[in-house]
């Protein structure tokens, strides 16, 4: 295979932590890239109670914690050196029955030299329930990071159903209206397929593009525009929700959902 299979190739990039990190994998592999931050994520404003989240966390753990982003995790970790409360954290962590629901919050606990007790069926608020089907929950405390601040009242009610004694930490929040005038710039583009391929790695980047577009009238004219392109999703949950809003998806890893597996991916499959 070609050191530079991407060569002659421009290819739409809607990351935010971590765009120049995929961005130089592409362009090192020949492609032009266009790079439009859709989404912006910052810590969440409520500084006070996450303080005091943490600190009932570490004196008296729950019996399990429920993990649904690497994001969340390194971000409590970040607030965690803040308060000098690190070590503590850590080792509160390690001694909860933790639940990752993919590979990125497995990835944030091995950062930390921990894993989780299991992991989600599949990637998906439907994976974690089905994993926890057939536990004992009843009066058992359980704490939920949640992905942003969506509260995910699906998971809220089968948790209450199962008697569980539910607690709940929202460590970031998506910025609702990060860089609008780029992601007008980006639809208008792709509109024009002057782009051979996109690539999405959260739900997040999907629901400001659709939402954006829908606003500028522009939703019809933006799917078409995908399907007449390349798309590539980072696993299985954009990957589904990309197919449910009518947009096909050409590439995904088989396994190991990150972006250098999508990356490699692309790279052996694109003809």
């Amino acid at each position: 295979m070609s050191d530079q299979p991407f060569l002659g190739k421009t290819i739409a990039i809607p990351e935010s932590r971590m765009l120049d990190i995929l961005a130089n994998l592409f362009e090192q592999r020949g492609a032009k890239t266009i790079r439009c931050p859709l989404v912006a994520i910052h810590d969440s404003p409520n500084t006070e109670q996450i303080d005091q989240w943490m600190e009932a966390f570490i004196q008296n753990p729950p019996e399990r914690f429920i993990i649904f982003t690497g994001e969340g995790i390194r971000r409590l970790l970040a607030r965690a050196e803040k308060l000098g409360l690190t070590e503590p954290f850590i080792a509160a962590i390690a001694e909860t029955n933790t639940l990752a629901r993919g590979p990125k919050p497995t990835a944030a606990l091995r950062s930390i030299s921990l894993k989780p007790t299991s992991n989600a069926e599949h990637p998906s608020t439907e994976g974690i329930i089905a994993s926890l089907q057939n536990s004992d929950l009843n009066n058992q405390r359980v704490t939920v990071q949640l992905y942003g601040e969506e509260p995910n009242l699906k998971l809220m009610g089968f948790l209450t159903d199962k008697g569980a004694i539910i607690d709940t930490v929202a460590p970031y929040i998506y910025a609702s209206d990060s860089e609008q005038k780029q992601v007008h710039t980006l639809i208008d583009t792709l509109i024009k397929q002057d782009v051979d391929a996109m690539v999405f790695t959260s739900m997040a980047q999907l629901n400001r593009l659709l939402k954006i577009s829908t606003k500028l009238n522009t939703d019809q004219p933006l799917i078409q525009a995908l399907n007449a392109i390349k798309i590539a999703a980072v696993g299985p949950v954009i990957g589904s929700a990309l197919e449910a809003a009518g947009i096909h998806v050409d590439f995904m890893p088989e396994s190991k959902f990150f972006m250098k597996p999508m990356v490699a991916e692309m790279a052996k499959s694109w003809l």
